[in-house]
């Protein structure tokens, strides 16, 4: 009854102004209201029998883990009778250049009648929720399986919310049992909630058309080398883990324009470019971000926009510069050069969750802007002085021998039937 008195003082607010149309949309509207609300005290949703659908989320709309997981899925006849759902930040964009079979786009940020009945109603009907990042799901249905699909491996400290997102998966994938006791530390959860399962967006490292995802992002000749830069975020809107302005063209040793330009004409001399990947969450009002010939920064929207695969991107390059980023744990698999930027090692206010980082760093460090030409010089010239080094942490902690997607999807579906028959409690 309230809620017909909310439209009868609506209307009369309005002074019973407006189109048929207007009135519609506002009963629409406190209509989808009663039924969430409702929903919140008695879960009519729950009620619905669990459908063969994934849903898919992660930071960036459709990439990471899940974007590898449901492109298997998506492309292997086994799994032709599952539907797939992915929330998503940029509906409208998805909808349009990422439409599929078996396939729908949702968003939790588009407040239109019907968009969040259809996020509810796949909500309560998906046997599978998939993420790579914290998120605030809360199954539904007790029979719903929540895996944490992990971003990366352990090196940067614990966050405040860890303990608070592990309350909300049922499993937690980790990508080899070296990682273990920091992964558990780190999301302080019990061992019993995990699986051992390499990345399974690092078979997107091995698939990659160089020529063809090179040419989208720049004007790339065949015999030109390309770098790719992939700092860690140091600000973001919720955590600042360094000083402010500490890497203004987040390449960390350049400090001033005449030495990010000196750095261009270096590059373009000797057939080489330099792809600076920001993090998605680091906040960009404070850096200098302009391209020049042979430097391309880059954002995970643009990757989007022309439908480059992150992964498969980093594994057409022939080599990597990081700083605290656990990409290098991923990026070693294709036995190239990379190196550290380690002159902000002691500003990282967020510290390391890793014994002794430095022992896990096995590429070139670079502390001064020489350091960095030099290590452009070995690029350069085939000189590969870390190699020794790469193996034997390769070796140390990564499990990867191909085939992570299959892996994933066959211990999912194992773990599906070990909840229903009551083995995970």
């Amino acid at each position: 009854m309230k809620y017909i008195k909310k439209i009868y003082n609506r209307f009369k607010s309005d002074g019973i102004k407006g189109s048929f149309v207007h009135y519609s949309k506002l009963l629409r509207n406190y209509l989808l209201s009663f039924i969430l609300n409702l929903n919140k005290k008695v879960p009519i949703f729950k009620i619905l029998p669990l459908r063969k659908i994934i849903v898919f989320e992660c930071e960036s709309d459709m990439d990471d883990n899940p974007r590898a997981i449901y492109e298997y899925m998506l492309n292997n006849k086994d799994y032709s009778k599952w539907k797939f759902v992915w929330i998503v930040k940029n509906l409208s964009y998805c909808k349009t250049h990422y439409k599929a079979n078996r396939t729908v786009f949702v968003s939790r940020f588009t407040y239109t009648f019907k968009e969040q009945i259809r996020l509810n109603y796949y909500l309560a009907v998906g046997k599978y929720f998939l993420f790579s990042h914290p998120y605030w799901f809360q199954k539904l249905n007790k029979k719903q399986i929540v895996i944490h699909t992990e971003h990366g491996n352990p090196i940067k400290n614990n966050n405040s919310r860890a303990k608070q997102i592990s309350e909300c998966f049922d499993f937690l994938r980790i990508s080899s049992k070296f990682f273990t006791p920091w992964v558990l530390k780190f999301w302080e959860c019990p061992i019993d909630k995990t699986f051992i399962c390499p990345h399974p967006k690092n078979d997107f490292l091995f698939i990659g058309d160089k020529k063809e995802i090179f040419s989208k992002l720049f004007n790339y000749q065949q015999d030109e080398k390309v770098i790719m830069c992939m700092p860690t975020f140091k600000q973001s809107k919720n955590m600042m883990n360094a000083p402010r302005i500490c890497d203004q063209y987040s390449l960390s040793v350049i400090n001033n324009k005449s030495e990010y330009e000196q750095l261009n004409r270096f590059l373009a001399d000797n057939k080489m470019h330099l792809i600076i990947k920001l993090h998605p969450l680091q906040i960009t009002e404070s850096l200098y971000l302009a391209d020049a010939s042979n430097i391309h920064y880059i954002q995970n929207s643009e990757l989007l926009n022309k439908k480059i695969i992150l992964y498969s991107l980093v594994g057409c390059c022939d080599s990597l510069l990081t700083d605290f980023s656990s990409i290098f744990y991923d990026y070693i698999l294709l036995d190239r050069p990379l190196a550290f930027f380690i002159n902000n090692f002691d500003k990282y206010d967020r510290g390391f969750i890793i014994d002794n980082p430095m022992d896990f760093m096995c590429g070139e460090l670079i502390n001064t802007f020489d350091d960095l030409i030099l290590f452009l010089e070995h690029i350069r010239d085939g000189v590969d002085i870390k190699k020794d080094d790469r193996h034997r942490i390769n070796n140390l902690v990564n499990e990867y021998s191909g085939n992570a997607c299959k892996q994933f999807v066959d211990i999912m579906l194992t773990l599906n039937q070990n909840l229903q028959n009551g083995a995970h409690q």
